[in-house]
């Protein structure tokens, strides 16, 4: 043992010593890869399992190659065996060789052993390919720098704790800067620069350890640079332990426990308060701003001064017990018989003090963090998000965070292995309160009960601690205190997930909806899917065209996407029957047979009518809804026209159009749809949710959490009630004739937190449109009857009416109110003076909701109309006008026929007269040739 630089005796010694952390860490990398194993399974990420699984495999043995650095030395004054191995015949020599040798096999056993634990699932599931080679040079690297500096760390300090942040931070503090310096110097790219900087840190930390160990079994006080010590801290806590029994009072005892733990813990809490200087360093980030090397390093160091702020409440939490762990010299107090009650308190107090000395400037870091680094970069949060949600998670968790490391520090004895496993457990902590705040469950029993139960925790464990009692009795307590709210809490969250929504029925009968249709309307969709047929070979077209005239004065029509090959292609057909009915109505126009022109026209308004009245998306028929509107106008004032064919054949169009365009059929087709999307398999929803618009792993939670499947059942019927709601009230103020109230047709931006949760499927339900698109088809309907009672009206008299109320009687039996506004459309029979911009013509559904907004190049004004072509009125060309969405009425301030006239909150507000008429919609009054 002493002939040899390597002694088994001495290597074991140090396998002895370690084997708790080791394990401890070995513990945490197989629960790590479990948790991630299990979220990524659940959310279908299998395919970066493996990638995840190493890098927990590879980044937990770097803390390991810290801590294991900080220990070697510094843990041999914890645990006394310091003054032990300087009376033993051995060469300085050895015992660092041996402790190195014990390094440098534990820390790579420890990857390989990781990496064991990540392939069995892997390969199981047959995971992606993982770059192995790189994995491994990285951890070296990381490895092996933060090594020496924590070797470093423990030949100069006594405590391991304080060793391992302390090389943390002096590490890459001394990494970055010269970094920095040497860019901006040289111009060397930043890989270049860490290419020369690091081996060369490296190697003098290196040398300056071989040296330092060399001379380890000196006093420390030789040294120049430690100052000389009279008393050692063992020594202290002694002569405060006997200085108890000499303090008659009740009050002195307290006193003296809560000096003696600041006694023991103050090089503690000064290390952390170093820690927190390049905190305070950041803050003074705009003096710098000229200085380049400066930007960049507080760029890079922004992100370790923050990791710095927050992990030093766990770390701090983990020392609250760790000064009586060393060497058990809690027993000296059980001794002398100290009530647990003041041990526990005393102890809590000095480092609560600190937190609340630490925790405004953590906050005031954050803020500046915020305001200063992350908003100026622009306003999409979206990128910045990494560089908040930790700090808010943070911030969130502080008291679970310190309460946690706390609980740590009594159930562990070893001080680094305490600190890692308040670290580690933080981190799950943190994620825990920063989900249920977005999530907006309640904190007051989500998050609030866990660091009351840790304190509880503790006080009850603090007499068993003292006494060594690990009997059942003892821990019985202490267990079930844990054990029973870590079955609560999430049991209650997992409740108001699933019960936050009533149970509300979704407000129509889904069974009836879903029914088969009748035979007769099977028969009925079954000709329009002959006749189609014969226009797309080529066949009969005067067969076809008696097919869709007679089956469009059939009652009723099943739907149309049931009787073609792919869900698209009824819509084609539909188009193509639709422009066949038109174009025989044009020929036979062109031929001056109007009435065989009209029935065409009045079947495509059939047809149309028919398909809307059955369909899931009406809007799919809207471009043959208005070219035959618009082959309606055109027919009305073509020569050889008279007065009475015009208003027969506007009672057949008031006929048809008698019943609304039932657009909530879109939201029960939407529910049915959705229902079974979440009853179904996951590539159910994948093929629902459109590429991108939100985190597929969080909406595929549904289908593996019980209770988020009954919340989306729950969710899904109240918003569907909800709309059909507001669409029933639509319609009454339509019936009523008063002003519609519609929400802007803006489209939702689905948040970064949102796309987290699972609830992110129900952004994608939009249906805002159908009330908005509901209101249109009825405006473009009370302005074909009326554009074609003007028509009739001039060939009768010559002229257009003064007002539109003349055409109540025998062209119209009521006049249709405008249903934007419920009051009369705004009539201009001599047209204005100036040009006025009019939009027309069919739009597409994504064009409605905002995608594509229509802007008047006139005003830049965003319309939200469906009808998206512009078309310009002449002066004098008469028309009237519809408000619109974009317009609301108010009282008239001046003579001025516009200013009665609002722009709604949230559209541009308009400067002109002529801008009102441009916002609103304008439909010109057809004239006689």
């Amino acid at each position: 043992m002493t002939g040899r630089y390597f002694s088994r005796h001495l290597f074991w010694k140090e396998c002895r010593q370690m084997q708790g952390f080791w394990l401890g860490v070995l513990g945490l990398i197989v629960v790590l890869q479990i948790v991630v194993t299990l979220v990524m399974v659940t959310t279908g990420e299998e395919k970066h399992l493996a990638e995840a699984l190493l890098g927990v495999a590879v980044m937990l043995p770097v803390l390991y190659a810290l801590g294991s650095g900080a220990a070697l030395f510094a843990m041999e004054h914890e645990t006394g065996t310091y003054d032990f191995l300087r009376a033993l015949p051995t060469r300085p020599g050895a015992s660092l060789l041996n402790k190195l040798a014990f390094a440098a096999v534990s820390t790579p056993l420890l990857v390989v052993a990781g990496g064991l634990s990540a392939a069995i699932p892997a390969w199981l599931l047959g995971c992606g390919e993982i770059r192995l080679l790189e994995a491994i040079l990285a951890w070296a690297c990381a490895a092996a720098y933060l090594f020496v500096w924590a070797v470093f760390f423990s030949l100069l300090v006594r405590q391991v704790v304080k060793a391992a942040v302390l090389a943390i931070f002096v590490a890459l503090f001394c990494l970055l800067l010269p970094i920095g310096l040497l860019r901006d110097m040289s111009g060397l790219t930043e890989n270049s620069a860490i290419a020369v900087i690091g081996p060369t840190i490296f190697l003098t930390v290196a040398v300056l350890d071989v040296w330092l160990g060399l001379r380890w079994f000196r006093e420390a006080g030789t040294w120049k640079f430690v100052p000389q010590r009279s008393i050692s801290d063992e020594e202290l806590a002694i002569e405060g332990a006997f200085a108890l029994e000499r303090m008659p009072s009740k009050r002195g005892p307290f006193l003296h426990l809560l000096w003696h733990q600041w006694r023991q813990s103050r090089g503690m809490v000064w290390t952390f308060s170093i820690v927190l200087f390049p905190v305070l360093f950041v803050l003074a980030g705009p003096v710098f701003e000229g200085w380049n090397w400066a930007r960049w390093f507080l760029a890079s160091w922004a992100p370790l001064a923050l990791f710095a702020g927050i992990l030093i409440i766990p770390l701090a939490g983990s020392g609250v017990f760790v000064g009586d762990q060393k060497r058990l010299q809690f027993r000296f107090l059980t001794e002398r018989g100290v009530s647990p009650r003041q041990v526990w308190w005393s102890r809590q107090s000095v480092w609560l003090g600190a937190m609340a000395v630490w925790g405004p400037i953590v906050g005031v870091f954050f803020l500046f963090f915020l305001l200063q680094l992350v908003l100026p970069r622009g306003t999409d949060w979206a990128r910045h998000v990494p560089f908040v949600a930790f700090p808010l998670a943070a911030v969130l968790c502080v008291p679970v965070a310190f309460c946690f490391g706390q609980f740590c520090s009594m159930m562990f004895r070893s001080g680094v292995l305490s600190g890692t496993v308040a670290v580690v457990g933080s981190l799950f902590l943190a994620q825990w309160s920063l989900y249920m705040a977005i999530l907006h469950v309640p904190l007051v029993f989500s998050v609030l009960p866990i660091p009351i139960v840790l304190l509880i925790a503790t006080r009850l464990r603090t007499r068993g601690w003292m006494l060594e009692r690990n009997t059942v009795g003892a821990w019985l307590p202490v267990v079930l205190v844990v054990l029973i709210p870590a079955v609560l809490i999430p049991w209650g969250v997992c409740s108001y997930r699933a019960y936050q929504y009533p149970p509300v029925d979704p407000g129509f009968d889904v069974a009836a909806f879903t029914a088969p249709a009748s035979p007769a309307a099977q028969e009925t969709a079954r000709m329009y899917r002959e006749a189609a047929g014969l226009f797309d070979e080529g066949g009969d077209g005067e067969k076809a065209l008696a097919l869709l005239m007679a089956a469009s004065r059939r009652p009723e029509c099943d739907r149309l996407d049931g009787y073609f090959p792919s869900p698209d292609d009824h819509v084609e057909a539909a188009h193509r029957m639709g422009e066949a009915v038109l174009e025989q109505g044009q020929r036979l126009q062109e031929k001056g047979d109007l009435d065989g022109a009209a029935k065409c026209y009045l079947t495509a308004l059939r047809m149309t009518q028919q398909w809307c009245s059955h369909a899931s998306t009406p809007l799919s028929y809207q471009k043959t809804v208005y070219d035959a509107q618009q082959s309606l106008i055109a027919w009305s004032v073509q020569p050889g026209q008279s007065k009475e064919t015009i208003l027969k054949v506007l009672r057949s169009v008031e006929e048809i159009t008698q019943q609304p365009v039932p657009m909530d059929n879109v939201i029960r087709s939407q529910y049915v749809e959705l229902h079974k999307v979440l009853t179904g398999e996951m590539a159910d929803m994948y093929q629902w949710m459109s590429p991108g618009s939100a985190d597929a792993g969080a909406a595929m939670a549904i289908y593996r959490l019980p209770w988020e499947r009954e919340r989306a059942e729950r969710l899904l019927a109240w918003i569907v009630s909800r709309e059909l709601k507001k669409y029933r009230d639509l319609q009454a103020e339509l019936a009523n004739g008063w002003p519609v109230r519609l929400e802007p047709a803006i489209p939702q931006r689905t948040s970064y937190w949102m796309n987290l949760t699972p609830d992110v499927w129900a952004q994608q339900i939009d249906l805002r449109w159908v009330g908005g698109v509901a209101v249109a088809f009825e405006v473009e309907r009370q302005a074909l009857r009326l554009q074609m009672a003007l028509a009739a009206w001039q060939l009768e008299h010559g002229s257009l009416p003064k007002e539109l109320e003349e055409l109540k009687g025998e062209y119209l039996a009521e006049v249709p109110p405008d249903p934007y506004s419920g009051e009369p459309f705004v009539y201009f029979p001599k047209g204005l003076s100036q040009l006025v911009t009019r939009y027309v013509g069919p739009r597409g559904l994504e064009e409605w909701v905002g995608q594509k907004a229509v802007e008047s190049e006139r005003v830049g004004l965003v319309t939200s109309s469906p009808f998206q072509f512009r078309t310009v009125l002449e002066g004098g060309e008469p028309f009237f006008w519809s408000t619109g969405p974009g317009i609301s009425v108010g009282r008239p301030v001046n003579s001025s026929p516009s200013s009665k006239y609002q722009v709604r909150q949230g559209y541009q507000h308009p400067a002109s007269p002529e801008d009102i008429w441009t916002a609103g919609y304008a439909f010109p009054i057809p004239q006689p040739d």
